[in-house]
């Protein structure tokens, strides 16, 4: 009568078992773990550091999505290993490719609240909505990013992303990229492993609304 257990499989898009038991919550209340413990649940607690040093970028389009001021520009870094580094990064009304700039990583708990040079952290008050911004090491571990910065140069196509980022436990995040950002269409799939979200979290970026 005091103890409640949930378990999570993976399923399949028509809905049939994919996979075997992937994980289970227990509590004693009906209201159980917080949806915010849920979603952090990912993360190392004790800080590590991640190196993207990423051989590849791709750079979907979003347009005015938040507000008037800004466009938005979703970037999937991936490295050799598959890991990936999702960023929304905003850039001023009008731009049709992410340009040169530095840009900020904050907590924005709004859409009114984005502004241009920004990156959207991964905050659980937008994440429900598929925005926000994080590492993925596996499937099962992430890291939401929260603050830091990266540098962005533009010369004949060829993006230079540099900077570090540092996640809602600490873990930093270094970023290294030179190339190409491929445009994806928005609903073209992000060719980065997803991280099994938390029970109860609605939505990721990987299926952004």
């Amino acid at each position: 009568d005091t103890e409640y257990v949930v378990y999570a499989f993976r399923l399949n898009e028509d809905l049939t078992l994919k996979s075997t038991l992937i994980d289970t919550v227990h509590f004693t209340t009906l209201e159980g773990p917080s949806e915010e413990e849920m979603y952090y649940q990912l993360e190392p607690t004790t800080p590590i550091t991640f190196n993207m040093n990423a051989l590849q970028a791709q750079c979907t389009a979003y347009g005015n999505i938040f507000n008037e001021n800004s466009v938005n520009f979703s970037v999937v870094l991936i490295n050799a290993e598959g890991q990936g580094l999702v960023l929304d990064m905003n850039a001023a009304n009008g731009s049709e490719t992410l340009p040169a700039g530095t840009y900020e990583a904050a907590i924005v708990t709004s859409n009114e609240q984005v502004a241009p040079g920004q990156i959207i952290a991964g905050n659980i008050a937008l994440y429900q909505n598929g925005v926000g911004s994080y590492a993925v090491l596996s499937e099962s571990e992430a890291l939401w990013i929260e603050s830091g910065s990266l540098n962005v140069q533009v010369a004949d196509g060829v993006y230079t992303i540099t900077g570090t980022l540092t996640s809602h436990y600490g873990s930093t995040v270094n970023v290294s990229y030179t190339g190409a950002l491929v445009p994806q269409q928005q609903q073209a799939a992000k060719k980065v492993a997803k991280p099994i979200l938390p029970l109860s979290v609605k939505g990721h970026v990987f299926n952004r609304k």
